[in-house]
């Protein structure tokens, strides 16, 4: 295992992956891009739902699976019998989701991933100042026809758009 899969495996633990902005954004462009070329008209605010469906049944679940999974294993060797270790495991992990869920979960959710989310895919991406002149610019550049149909447009009120040249 290298040290990159040690820090995923870690990152997964602790819960930190769903929280890093980079991830968030990147996973954010992923699903509205799969979904907008099967729907040519997706909105951002879908995407948003299906993010915040991610976090719940994909993230936190397989988080929740894994720290269960961890303490299974530790505990199994001391018992010989599943019936009497089934009911103590459901009472512990139905305990323990709910602790975690009310620490950990709930509050992560609400206070780092919604508006890392929010600002970091779609509608509420901010735009810096001095990015639309750059944007324009760079557009103005590489497309020289925009300046002829924009000067014949403000001359005679519309665009054809044969060349009469």
């Amino acid at each position: 295992m290298d040290r990159l899969d040690l820090r995923k495996l870690i990152s997964a633990i602790t819960f930190n992956q769903p929280l890093y902005t980079n991830y968030i954004a990147e996973q954010f462009a992923n699903q509205h891009q799969q979904n907008h070329q099967q729907f040519p008209f997706w909105p951002f605010q879908a995407t948003r739902r299906k993010m915040a469906a991610h976090y719940w049944f994909r993230q936190v679940l397989s988080n929740f699976g894994i720290i269960l999974t961890v303490g299974l294993l530790i505990t199994i060797p001391f018992y010989t019998d599943w019936r009497e270790v089934l009911p103590s495991v459901f009472m512990g992990g139905l305990g323990s989701f709910l602790t975690l869920t009310g620490f950990i979960y709930l509050p992560a959710f609400y206070s780092n991933f919604m508006p890392k989310l929010d600002t970091s895919g779609g509608e509420g991406n901010p735009i810096k100042p001095g990015r639309i002149g750059q944007k324009v610019q760079t557009d103005a550049v590489s497309h020289p026809d925009f300046d002829h149909y924009f000067l014949r447009f403000l001359k005679n009120g519309s665009v054809s758009t044969t060349s009469s040249q």
